[in-house]
């Protein structure tokens, strides 16, 4: 299920909210971070799931579960460009 309400508070002025979804009896809020930089390679994906602010992020991991799909909104959104991605998930 998706939702487009986060499930979790956050308070990063650099993320951008995609979706939250429930999956894996976890309820994940989805985002993209520019981390306050404007070269691409220094941009995230974040996947919220805890109360008490446990996450999963990074780029570099985004080759599956969670993270993949936070990747892929992030690219459908015109937020992340797929070359990085690919090149981010090589390493």
């Amino acid at each position: 299920m998706k939702n487009l309400k986060p499930f979790h508070s956050h308070d990063c002025e650099k993320c951008t909210h995609l979706t939250s979804m429930s999956q894996d009896n976890l309820n994940y809020d989805l985002y993209f971070c520019t981390q306050g930089f404007d070269e691409p390679y220094c941009h995230t994906v974040i996947a919220r799931f805890g109360k008490d602010g446990d996450y999963t992020s990074g780029l570099e991991f985004a080759n599956k579960g969670v993270l993949k799909e936070t990747a892929m909104l992030a690219i459908e959104a015109g937020l992340l460009d797929y070359d990085v991605w690919v090149d981010q998930t090589r390493r």
